[in-house]
This record gives C-alpha cells, structure tokens and sequence, in this order.
C-alpha cells in the first residue's frame, strides 16, 4: 500500500517537473518565434523604406544630369548654369551617402546586388564599368567634357542612355532579390565571410612602395570665366610629400596651373599653387610630385586660360582647363 502511494506521488512530481518544464521550453520557443517575426517585419519594413529612397536618390541624379545635357545641347547658357547648380547638388548628396547604401544593400539583398550598385573593381576599370556608382561616374565625366567640347555631346549621350538602362535593371534585380529574401524569411540572415571592401582593401592600403593608385572621389566641376575646373573632395584630406596626383585635364589648355585648396581658404587668391606651369601632354594626363606635405585639402583646381589671377602667364591663346578625373599615388619607388 505504501509503495503504491509513493509511486504515485513520485508519478505527481515528475508530471509536474516535467510539465513545467516542457511549458516552459514551449514559452521560450513561442517567444523566439514571435521576436524572430517581429524583427523580420521591422527589416522588411527598412528594407521597402530603403528601396524607395535608393530608387528616388536614383531617379533625381540621372533625370538632372539628363536636363543638365539637354541643356548643354541647346547652348542655353543660363539654363546650363542653373541646371549646374542643381545637379551637382544631388551629386554631393549620392557621394555623401553611397558607403551606406552599398552596406545596406549587402545585408538586405546580398554582396553580389552590393557590387553591383558599387564595385571596388570599378576604381582600376573606370572606362567599362560594370557598377551603378561608376556608371553614374563615367556620365558624369562625359556630360562635363561636352559641356566644354560640343563635337563630344553623342559621346555624353550615348553614356547617359546606357545609364538609364544600368540604373532600371539594377532597381528592379535589387528589389526582386530583396522580396525573395523576404519570402523565404531569410531578411535577419548574417553575410558572411568579408565584404568587396575588406578584399579590397590590401590593394589600396598596402605599402606606400608598392604606388597603388587611388582613384579620388569628389565632385567635379568648372567655369568657362575662369577657365578652371575643380575636384572637391568629400572630406579634408591631408597628402604626404613625395605623393603623386595624376590628374587628366580636360578643355583645350595646353599649360595649366595645378592648386591644392586648404579648407577655408578663398578661391580668388593663387594659394596652394604646386610649383609652376605645367605642360599638358597629348594624352591629356598631367603628374603632379608633391614635394611637401598638404593638410585639410578640400579641393583640387586646375587653371588655363593666358594669364591667371595676372601673374601666371600661361600663353595668349592658351585655353580653358577642367578635371576629367584624379588618381592619388603613393611614392614613386626607387
């Protein structure tokens, strides 16, 4: 009688034991389940927020750059330079926000969708770029250059024709490929393995002997007036003497002047002015050796025309210069 009583207390405490137990397990998986959906919803959510705005930062650059050369083909010198003006404001915007974009794409969609919009690849391969970002960057080049050389306008739209087609089947590739995550529940999905940044790392930031080029990112610009172009950086930048600026001019000077701008310093002064007169070659690339050290650069200015500020004579008939682009080189090893 005893041992039946036992057992049958011992039988109460284990289904209670083990009840609470498995109630307990099943409170903690419920809970996971329901954080887990709830965190997907919050990403799914970003993620639709983010596309719409990707797709307008998107639509807003190439509909003004479009503008922006449609004017340049009329000649409408005013509408150029108001146009000007509201492009190369979106222009500031994308390069101020393109780093984040591209991390927000890699965990949204994938690191191949990440280069796709921006590949590090692109910095040595800048004639055929197979990026979004680069794309947008060869456009621009070509659309600049026609404003200054107008038998170069088919070139400009050929470039921005390609452009648009790039830039709508990156939008849609990137959305499909971010609701098939979404579908599969795969949104809250870690990648792994290191980024196209990190792989590319080692090529620019390996020792100075080894000269890697850096292509530089900046907003280009220029003034027929004062037969100038510039390169403003997007952040202070300090350059080391014995570093190599290998700046591809475009216009039709044949010498030119070559100024590294310190922040907060006026534009209509000749400071920062590297050396003297500078021959530009035939292939348009003129290499700069810095032979000090320059601190908080914001800009980079070429300068053609006969006679800068009236004290660099650069000759009579010398015309005007602008920036098509700029690599930064380490020491040159010897």
């Amino acid at each position: 009688m005893n041992e039946k009583i036992w057992l049958l207390i011992l039988g109460f405490v284990l289904t209670t034991v083990l009840g609470g137990v498995l109630g307990y397990l099943l409170k903690q998986r419920s809970w996971q389940i329901e954080t887990e959906h709830s965190f997907h919803k919050t990403r799914y959510e970003e993620g639709v927020k983010f596309l719409d705005g990707l797709s307008d930062q998107t639509g807003r650059r190439f509909f003004l750059l479009q503008r922006y050369l449609w004017a340049i083909e009329e000649g409408d010198k005013k509408k150029v330079f108001d146009l000007e003006k509201e492009y190369f404001a979106s222009v500031l915007e994308w390069n101020s926000s393109f780093w984040r974009n591209r991390n927000r794409i890699r965990l949204l969609a994938s690191e191949e969708q990440a280069s796709a919009f921006l590949s590090y690849n692109d910095d040595t391969t800048s004639d055929h770029p197979k990026s979004l970002h680069y794309k947008f960057v060869a456009a621009h080049r070509a659309v600049i250059n026609a404003k200054d050389s107008r038998e170069l306008i088919p070139i400009a739209k050929r470039q921005v024709e390609e452009l648009n087609w790039m830039a709508s089947v990156f939008i849609e590739r990137l959305t499909t490929e971010f609701l098939q995550r979404a579908i599969k529940l795969q949104l809250l999905e870690v990648p792994l393995g290191p980024g196209a940044a990190e792989q590319a790392a080692p090529l620019v930031l390996s020792s100075t002997n080894n000269a890697p080029e850096q292509q530089l990112q900046c907003s280009l610009g220029s003034s027929q007036q004062s037969a100038s172009g510039w390169c403003v950086l997007e952040r202070p930048t300090d350059f080391r003497s014995g570093e190599r600026l290998k700046v591809v001019v475009g216009g039709t000077a044949r010498q030119i002047l070559v100024r590294l701008l310190p922040r907060g310093v006026s534009l209509d002064t000749p400071t920062g002015i590297i050396g003297g007169p500078r021959r530009v070659p035939a292939n348009r690339t003129v290499e700069v050796v810095l032979e000090s050290d320059y601190s908080t650069i914001s800009q980079i200015l070429v300068h053609g025309g006969p006679n800068p500020w009236g004290v660099s004579p650069l000759g009579e008939n010398n015309g005007p210069a602008t920036i098509i682009s700029i690599k930064r080189l380490g020491p040159q090893r010897r």
